[in-house]
């Protein structure tokens, strides 16, 4: 018969072997907000989708992103943020070609975020 102390080391191994963890809904007090306390306990990167204020499947995303998760509006931002794929590849390389700049320059200083970065790597 497995007791709470079972689910709990369960959710340390979960956090702890993952590069991140993707928090979709989670409520105030429940077994997906121990995980990604845990995954961040163990300096792991936690994304999470915002939720409605009023929603309380929201409640402990929302509240993971107080604590400093990572907000996702789509999968570029997790790829991003864990260095995979094209865009952190694009990143590095227009970095170095101090294109960033340029956008800063040419555009009020306006923050660059992921979508911009798309618009400017196609380019």
């Amino acid at each position: 018969m497995l007791n709470l102390s079972d689910f709990l080391e369960r959710n340390r191994i979960v956090g702890g072997l993952s590069l991140g963890l993707l928090v979709v809904e989670a409520l105030y007090r429940s077994g997906t907000s121990v995980t990604a306390r845990k995954a961040m306990e163990q300096g792991r990167k936690v994304f999470t989708v915002p939720h409605e204020i009023w929603d309380s499947r929201g409640i402990g995303t929302n509240r993971l992103l107080k604590k400093g998760a990572i907000l996702v509006t789509d999968s570029s931002d997790i790829l991003f943020n864990l260095k995979l794929g094209r865009f952190h590849t694009k990143y590095l390389k227009l970095k170095k070609e101090g294109i960033f700049d340029k956008y800063s320059r040419n555009n009020n200083n306006k923050q660059l975020t992921n979508h911009n970065l798309v618009k400017i790597s196609s380019r």
